[in-house]
């Protein structure tokens, strides 16, 4: 028999009674079902409840075939079929679900309605809330969309849960992502969405508090978006407050000067780091200076930057016609090289290196990887 699901008909409930079916003991949990549960399983690319049953707590809650399966943490072996259990859901985390969730079905039905796109994923945790649709957006479109769901959000608009007679389904235009024939939830928001979901939602759109659009990732399928409403939102837009006002006291800058510093700095930045760059390099070729009397011309040294490896390779084949190689890094950590050459074939000295434990590759023209070896006993293995 399927577990009745009671958040379902009063999502709002935080306990509920119920009689235990089957009993699973197994080494560190506990599996069991019952005749009827107030908690939401992973489902429909959300999350469970959390909480506790007869005080133990509910680490995982799962549904197959209709039976909804709760693990317990740890091996208890008091709980037997028939017995009566007291389950109780944290509250904090299913508003939060909700609240979240039923943002969700207005970002997707605006998206729907204005832009004809179809929502093709959805994941929803404690930490986090995405959704993918399968065409573009631009920041103006994710804007818009935003300013939408929070005038739904203020007009406090009826979100309702039923299931409708299965002969009335086909005449109800709904969307989903699966062809349902039979048990179909539908959840609407009159005016903005209409879609089959199996989860707990608010009672009206005003009690998600407000919604905000904070990421979004673009791809050849469409646009993933990252999105938070309700406690979530007030608790980032806090959060940006404070680090807002922090900078605004280091900057001396306010709401309206504060892009203005902030380029300002960056600029500054930009040019030292230019100005320490252009000193490193005229101290590292003075180095090789001393050193292009060699054969071959090796320079080992520590912290570099990709961009003054690159540019000190290009200087030591300009004053060399050997092999030319940087090593950064230390005798404790290792080093990662880059090796080059004008004429002659660098992965010679690639083999040397990976005969001695290195790891790396390239063309005849340079080739780059890590060894772990001392100064001295690279100093030893690479041709003079």
């Amino acid at each position: 028999m399927p577990t009745i699901r009671l958040y379902d008909q009063t999502p709002y409930e935080t306990e509920f009674n119920a009689i235990i079916k089957t009993v699973e003991v197994e080494k560190k949990r506990t599996l069991i079902t019952l005749n009827q549960t107030l908690f939401f399983p992973e489902e429909g690319g959300q999350e469970c409840d959390e909480g506790t049953i007869n005080g133990l707590t509910v680490t995982h809650v799962a549904i197959k075939d209709g039976v909804i399966i709760h693990t317990l943490k740890g091996r208890i072996e008091d709980l037997t079929p028939g017995m009566s259990v007291h389950g109780v859901i944290d509250w904090t985390h299913r508003f939060d679900q909700m609240q979240n969730h039923s943002a969700e079905h207005l970002v997707s039905g605006i998206v729907h309605n204005h832009f004809g796109y179809d929502n093709v994923g959805f994941h929803l945790s404690r930490n986090e809330m995405t959704v993918d649709y399968n065409g573009p957006l631009s920041d103006e479109d994710i804007r818009f969309v935003e300013d939408q769901v929070n005038v739904a959000i203020t007009s406090n608009v009826a979100i309702k849960c039923e299931y409708p007679d299965p002969s009335k389904l086909p005449e109800i235009d709904y969307r989903s992502k699966l062809e349902l024939t039979e048990d179909v939830r539908i959840v609407t928001v009159e005016g903005y969405d209409v879609c089959a979901c199996c989860a707990p939602h608010v009672r009206t759109t005003g009690e998600i508090g407000q919604l905000r659009i904070i990421r979004w990732i673009r791809n050849k399928q469409g646009i993933r978006l990252w999105l938070i409403a309700g406690q979530r939102a007030l608790k980032y837009e806090q959060k940006d407050f404070d680090n807002l006002t922090e900078i605004y006291h280091l900057l001396s800058a306010n709401q309206t000067s504060v892009v203005k510093h902030v380029n300002r700095l960056n600029e500054e930045n930009g040019q030292l780091k230019k100005a320490m760059h252009d000193m490193a390099l005229h101290y590292m070729q003075e180095k090789v200076e001393q050193l292009k009397t060699q054969t071959h011309i090796y320079l080992f040294e520590d912290n570099l930057s990709s961009g003054m490896i690159r540019d000190m390779i290009n200087y030591m084949l300009e004053v060399s016609a050997g092999y030319v190689g940087v090593f950064n890094g230390n005798d404790q950590q290792g080093y990662r090289y880059v090796i080059a050459a004008k004429s002659l074939d660098a992965r010679t000295i690639g083999t040397l290196l990976r005969d001695a434990g290195g790891k790396g590759g390239g063309k005849m023209e340079m080739i780059q990887g890590f060894i772990k070896l001392t100064h001295d006993e690279l100093s030893g293995l690479l041709p003079h």
